[in-house]
């Protein structure tokens, strides 16, 4: 790939909302201002926004600290932030990392990655993923495991996970019995 290939490739980014009833959109815009178009959607009100940015003293679809807010009462309704940022990868934010939440972008990285999301396909299966939540859980994995269901089986007392080269390499374990 030629150097200005490989540049505007790296620069290409899309977005995709999952709302509280698993319903996906995904564009080439800023989340914030999809917000801002069609703040119903998202359980709030014009009104709202403009009170926010004027609160900071930020213009409308400034990415700031009024954003900041209306995107974590966005989570906290249980929506869903997708973005892609070229070849760096993807990241997912979201107010908590629940079941739903774990199950839904499984189901968002099988499709993405099987036949793609309008006309979206993620082709490269080692691309990194990087999953938080507003509560401080942080999860970074290749999109073929996100999709293979790697989330939904982690155990909700423990969420870490440390690959091992070999059985040596466990850390010793009290006796059982």
């Amino acid at each position: 790939m030629k150097f200005k290939e490989y540049i505007k490739e790296s620069v290409k980014t899309f977005a995709f909302w999952i709302s509280p009833k698993g319903e996906i959109t995904g564009s080439m815009k800023s989340h914030i201002s999809q917000v801002i178009q069609a703040p119903e959607k998202f359980g709030l009100t014009r009104e709202y926004i403009e009170n926010k940015y004027e609160e900071y003293g930020e213009k409308i679809g400034l990415e700031g600290k009024a954003r900041e807010e209306i995107m974590k009462d966005i989570f906290d309704a249980g929506f869903i932030r997708i973005r892609k940022y070229g070849n760096s990868g993807w990241v997912i934010d979201t107010g908590k990392a629940d079941k739903r939440f774990k199950q839904r972008i499984t189901k968002w990285a099988e499709k993405i990655t099987e036949k793609g999301i309008e006309g979206i396909q993620e082709t490269n299966m080692e691309i990194m993923v990087r999953i938080s939540d507003m509560k401080g859980y942080s999860k970074q994995m290749p999109i073929n495991k996100l999709a293979a269901g790697a989330l939904l089986f982690e155990s909700e007392n423990n969420t870490e996970l440390t690959y091992c080269q070999s059985i040596d390499d466990f850390s010793d374990h009290p006796l059982i019995i």
